[in-house]
């Protein structure tokens, strides 16, 4: 099954006998161009075949290789160009039966992933899945000077290929100097860049060893903190709550309140405006049961249910030896 096909636009030409016939062409994963004469029929007449695919796949080479990435027709049906993931663009013509294969044109490092002529069809822009571009002469007085590369073949020896040079069309760009919000763009090192943060009291290292380095008086001068986790957004307000309760200062409680056993992780804070413990005590005491005050078919009831009132009652509690 072919996942997707690249298609030539149909070329016309006139034949000796003055009628017209179309080649169209469909590049496949499968690394292979079908073309297809609408003169001869629906069976196509060339198979036009690359190689194995420079990249490893594992399973099925039609779903996970490109294959053909690149077709293009000359100025004439006897130039035809092909771009496959085995690297290499071939020249083909497609009106030769027998041996359609011209010659291979390039053979790059990665696998063609783009190619485009010029207008004039003269030149030719070739590009492969390394990001490299190749400009070649389609005539041959013009060709660029090409570099020659041996490389190692299984089962011993070499292979030269020959490659066009690579064109630089200028050098990379200076890196930049300020950030998308027109602040300077710090290059010191990360030691470095820590030791002025605590010189400049912008951080501080915090008094239990275990919590580390936090904000300092100076903090808001780096900039470097979330407003939307403040207090209207305001960074000299307090943590809004859920925040707040993520901070490592109240994830880790002071000693004496750790027992063993025991994981108390969250340290509660007095709240605000909050009844005293004398009035909670005495709001409690009000909602106490007084058996006296119940009813007799109440406390009948009770007793036939299984109530034992004689637990109402205090039960001092004497010390063991």
């Amino acid at each position: 099954m072919l996942l997707h096909l690249v298609f030539s636009f149909p070329l016309t030409f006139p034949r000796p006998n003055s009628y017209s016939f179309s080649y169209i062409t469909a590049g496949c994963t499968d690394g292979k161009t079908y073309v297809w004469d609408t003169a001869r029929g629906d069976k196509p007449i060339h198979v036009l075949r690359h190689g194995e695919p420079i990249d490893e796949y594992h399973g099925d080479r039609e779903r996970e290789d490109v294959g053909v990435k690149f077709t293009a027709w000359g100025t004439t049906p006897d130039r035809f160009y092909t771009g496959s993931s085995d690297g290499v663009v071939k020249v083909w013509n497609v009106r030769s039966l027998d041996k359609p294969l011209v010659r291979n044109l390039l053979e790059a490092p990665a696998p063609i992933t783009a190619g485009m002529f010029s207008p004039d069809k003269s030149r030719l822009v070739v590009g492969d899945a390394s990001g490299r571009v190749f400009v070649l002469s389609i005539q041959e007085e013009k060709e660029q000077p090409q570099s020659v590369t041996k490389i190692l073949v299984p089962g011993g020896g070499f292979k030269t290929i020959r490659r066009p040079l690579t064109i630089t069309p200028h050098p990379d760009p200076p890196p930049p100097t300020r950030d998308a919000e027109g602040r300077p763009i710090v290059t010191e090192t990360g030691p470095t860049l820590g030791r002025s943060y605590l010189d400049n009291l912008q951080l501080e290292r915090h008094p239990n060893p275990t919590i580390g380095v936090v904000q300092g008086p100076r903090y808001p001068e780096t900039g470097l903190f979330r407003k939307e986790m403040h207090f209207n957004e305001d960074p000299s307000q307090p943590l809004l709550a859920q925040w707040e309760a993520m901070q490592q200062e109240a994830w880790k409680p002071p000693k004496p309140f750790l027992s063993k056993g025991r994981d108390q992780r969250l340290a509660l804070r007095p709240l605000r405006e909050a009844p005293t413990l004398e009035e909670l005590h005495t709001m409690n005491r009000e909602l106490d049961l007084d058996i006296e005050e119940l009813s007799v078919e109440t406390r009948r009831g009770l007793e036939r249910e299984g109530v034992d009132f004689g637990l109402m009652g205090d039960y001092p509690l004497n010390e063991e030896e």
